[in-house]
């Protein structure tokens, strides 16, 4: 069947298609078929963006954490053979005493070094005399131990100095046990960093997943949406 020239042809039935390399009618020899817009999918480019940021978040927070675990280590209240450690400002075998130089308005922590497992020392063993004064002796502000090589030694008590002098720490607990002063204020630091790293750990395990989640989300939708 003819038909004049550049009057349509007929139309090709329903589910008809040309045979590979055969020229679409209409079609003129030579030009490329238009493909229709790509669709746009802003909402993916969002999910992908903020997936990746809330990633760097936790990658910084993790940073932070291991910068503040190296630091709050160790304490160094006892060494490996139960002696007293390098934080020591002063220290005796109970029952007995020891003497230090303090400061005004300083905080002090008296230790008991002992094997695990025995009963630990409490405020009342404790008497602190500065300048031929008694001084209160409260229980520690920080309950916090410390074991190495089989000594641990537990936080029993606190005093702050009242002025800059001396003090005389007495301890009356069973014979044999070991006591250490220590400088409270910095014991509490390394709680608080101690604490500060378990946040911070947990903040970036879930901001890792929130970010992923994010991430691969906006990743699969614009996949998705290309191939429609």
């Amino acid at each position: 069947m003819t038909t004049p020239q550049g009057m349509p042809g007929p139309v090709p039935p329903y589910g008809w298609a040309p045979p590979p390399g055969a020229q679409v009618p209409g079609q003129v020899p030579g030009q490329v078929p238009v493909q229709g817009p790509r669709r746009r999918t802003p909402g993916a480019t969002a999910l992908i963006v903020i997936g990746a940021c809330v990633l760097v978040g936790a990658m910084v927070a993790g940073v932070v954490a291991a910068v503040l675990f190296v630091r709050v280590l160790p304490t160094d209240i006892v060494t490996s053979d139960g002696h007293p450690g390098s934080a020591s400002l002063a220290s005796g075998t109970a029952p007995g005493d020891a003497t230090l130089g303090v400061d005004a308005g300083e905080r002090y922590a008296v230790w008991s070094a002992r094997n695990p497992g025995t009963q630990a020392s409490t405020p009342d063993d404790v008497t602190v005399v500065c300048d031929g004064a008694p001084v209160a002796v409260t229980g520690p502000s920080v309950s916090g131990s410390v074991t190495t090589s089989g000594t641990s030694a537990y936080a029993a008590a606190e005093f702050v100095a009242p002025s800059d002098g001396t003090c005389t720490v007495t301890v009356t607990e069973p014979l044999g046990r070991t006591f250490v002063v220590a400088d409270a204020d910095s014991f509490g630091a390394f709680f608080g960093g101690v604490a500060a790293t378990v946040l911070l750990t947990f903040a970036a395990i879930g901001l890792g997943l929130v970010g992923a989640g994010l991430l691969v989300g906006g990743i699969i939708w614009k996949v998705v949406a290309r191939s429609r």
